[in-house]
């Protein structure tokens, strides 16, 4: 009569519990073998091997290994609120709802493809290409460092960075802040931005616009003098009147050679009029070329205002402004 060799080893934790004789048979090896195989001291092939045998235990692991060879879909499961993956695989698929809904920060270490909608609570970072067949929603930052794909609209709570190409249908967000360098060097393709701002955008092709609103920016001057930020638009308000001729001193314009930039000042005048004879960018003086060659004549009505306006043109690393004025408003 065979035993088990757990409980004939006094260790009935055995992983992989196989049967052999026991001390009281007979010697005969060769049901001594078959007992160990197949779990039946004497089998003859005619009824299916014992559960706790070398055939069982190895038949079980060619039918586990033919399942998953069979398909690339791994059901991953876990706690009610957590799912942990680990190894070092090749490209897994994961059978999860037709909608992900992720509750924190979701990090994906190389491409990610979401076959319906995905929401992410937090942060979604993805370092490779990112796909997206349905909608996507982040309530925070949205990172890819590779391509994104999106079939429908993208929801970004944030910051939008992208590093490859983007080819976005719709982009959505309260406050989209898009300022990585994909604007200049990859695409937007088809691409509606709703109620976003854009830092630095580059536009190397033809722009439709159906409107276009400023800001307009207040500047003070300080003993007739003012340096206004070009970083803060192009369009700057002085409300308290000049009492001489005034020195501008614009700040931060953009130095790349074969641009052109304009910058417009209004200005309400007093009793005697004024205009700006001085004409600085980043405290280095340039020679003002109004328009034919003559200075203006500002409005000496206490309320009226006078327009002036300066086009700087950026060649060969140096400056050329050119002024002209709309007076009298």
């Amino acid at each position: 009569m065979s035993q088990l060799i757990g409980a004939a080893s006094g260790y009935e934790e055995v992983i992989y519990d196989v049967r052999i004789p026991s001390l009281t048979d007979t010697a005969n090896i060769v049901e001594a073998f078959k007992a160990y195989h197949f779990g039946l001291d004497n089998f003859q092939g005619d009824v299916e091997p014992a559960a706790n045998s070398i055939h069982s235990w190895l038949k079980d692991f060619d039918e586990r290994i033919e399942t998953v060879e069979a398909s690339t879909t791994i059901t991953l499961t876990g706690t009610a609120s957590e799912v942990n993956v680990s190894g070092s695989v090749g490209n897994i698929i994961v059978g999860l709802p037709d909608d992900v809904t992720i509750g924190r920060d979701l990090t994906v270490t190389r491409d990610l493809f979401v076959s319906d909608d995905l929401q992410v609570s937090d942060n979604l970072t993805v370092l490779g290409a990112a796909i997206f067949a349905s909608t996507a929603s982040a309530m925070s930052t949205l990172r890819v460092n590779g391509a994104t794909t999106l079939d429908s609209t993208l929801g970004v709570g944030s910051n939008l960075s992208v590093s490859g190409s983007a080819n976005i249908p719709t982009l959505s967000a309260t406050t989209a802040s898009i300022t990585t360098d994909y604007i200049t060097t990859s695409n937007i393709t088809t691409g509606n931005i709703t109620t976003a701002n854009v830092t630095d955008i580059n536009v190397t092709g033809l722009t439709n616009v159906n409107e276009i609103t400023e800001t307009v920016t207040d500047l003070t001057l300080v003993s007739n003098s003012a340096s206004p930020n070009f970083v803060n638009g192009g369009i700057f308000y002085i409300s308290a009147s000049p009492s001489a001729n005034f020195t501008l001193d614009i700040k931060n314009v953009p130095t790349t050679d074969n641009k052109v930039m304009s910058i417009s000042f209004i200005t309400v005048q007093g009793s005697t009029g004024y205009y700006p004879n001085v004409f600085k960018i980043d405290g280095v003086t340039q020679t003002i070329r109004w328009t034919g060659g003559v200075v203006p004549v500002p409005t000496s009505t206490s309320g009226d205002i006078d327009i002036f306006n300066f086009t700087l043109i950026r060649r060969s690393s140096t400056w050329t402004v050119l002024g002209n004025t709309n007076t009298d408003f």
